[in-house]
Formats: structure tokens, C-alpha cells, sequence
């Protein structure tokens, strides 16, 4: 006997719960779109890109600059990308 069980897919409740949660961010961020927010963004590197959150916990992303780890910066919230989190571009200032 190994000890291992063998993987079992998750039961029918639980991948409700994930899609009804996904439908439920994806409905929150659409609603954040065209805002301003200040976000604060991690050192991680994933495929070029840095993620960061804003203060009601909007994930975002934009390509890696390392002179933007661990600072806030003032952005415009564009639009959705394909893997979920949410892509900006930097707030103009007037």
C-alpha cells in the first residue's frame, strides 16, 4: 500500500460554487471599468507581467516594470483580459 489516493475530479457542488464565483468577479470588475484607483503592485513575474490590487482588491496587470514593485500609482481601469484580471493604462493628469 503507497499511501496515495488516487485523484478524483471535484464533486458537481464544487465546480458550481467556482463558476458562480468567477460569473460573480467578472460581474464586480465590469462595473470597475473606466474607474480611477490606486494600486499597489507585487514584485511577481508572470509572462512579462506584474499584478497588483487595487484598495477594493481589483486584480490588475500591466507589463513588468521593476520600478513599480511595492508602489502605488494612480491608473484608469480599461478593460478585462482573456486570463480574468484586469488590464490599465496610467491616469492622465490635468
Amino acid at each position: 500500500m503507497s499511501g496515495v489516493y488516487p485523484a478524483q475530479p471535484a464533486p458537481k457542488g464544487v465546480r458550481c460554487c467556482i463558476s458562480c464565483l468567477t460569473k460573480k468577479r467578472r460581474a464586480f470588475y465590469d462595473t470597475q471599468l473606466g474607474t480611477m484607483g490606486e494600486v499597489l503592485f507585487e514584485g511577481d513575474i508572470k509572462e512579462g507581467y506584474m499584478h497588483g490590487f487595487t484598495r477594493n482588491y481589483v486584480k490588475v496587470k500591466t507589463k513588468f516594470d521593476p520600478v513599480l514593485v511595492n508602489e502605488v500609482k494612480t491608473v484608469c481601469l480599461t478593460k478585462i483580459s482573456p486570463d480574468g484580471d484586469v488590464e490599465i493604462t496610467e491616469a492622465k493628469k490635468y
